[in-house]
């Protein structure tokens, strides 16, 4: 995990939120495995039945840790954004340990155990429009209020 995520910053993001998220997205899938497959000890050995059991524990706890004000919800985006995470975690291994003398090579699994089509219609389609609809509100609530945001900073110009 340190290699990919010392080479991702160095090929894809440098930025230090994307890569804490996605080293929280492995590191929960990592605990699954250790707890569902403790046989399991390297990415190589990943399959795809470990991750389409991994689905639905990540909606679960996705929802047992929520907080503010989307408590409640069936499904949330944020097991879709770590999914995604682990899907381009190992798409990327896959592809860069195609490359000659990659060090990924031995840690690349036979296959991509997750894809795009895997994620499908499990309800992150709905998820990710009732965020979008929550931005748009916020959104338009802070345009009503522009007026009067810059009318107060105007009046305590010095």
């Amino acid at each position: 995990m340190i290699l990919y995520l010392e080479t991702y910053s160095a090929r894809v993001s440098d930025r230090y939120t994307t890569r804490r998220g996605k080293s929280v997205a492995i590191a929960h899938f990592w605990r699954f495995l250790e707890e569902k497959h403790p046989e399991v000890k390297t990415s190589a050995q990943v399959l795809p039945v470990h991750l389409r059991e991994y689905i639905p524990h990540a909606m679960a706890h996705a929802l047992a840790v929520q907080r503010g004000a989307s408590a409640g919800e069936e499904v949330r985006e944020t097991a879709h954004s770590w999914l995604t995470d682990i899907r381009t975690f190992f798409s990327d291994i896959c592809a860069w340990a195609t490359e000659p003398d990659s060090p990924f090579r031995r840690f690349a699994p036979r296959t991509i155990p997750l894809t795009r089509h895997a994620l499908l219609g499990l309800g992150f389609e709905k998820a990710r429009e009732r965020t979008r609809a929550r931005i748009t509100a916020k959104v338009l609530d802070l345009e009503r209020e522009m007026p009067s945001i810059r009318s107060f900073a105007l009046a305590h110009v010095e």
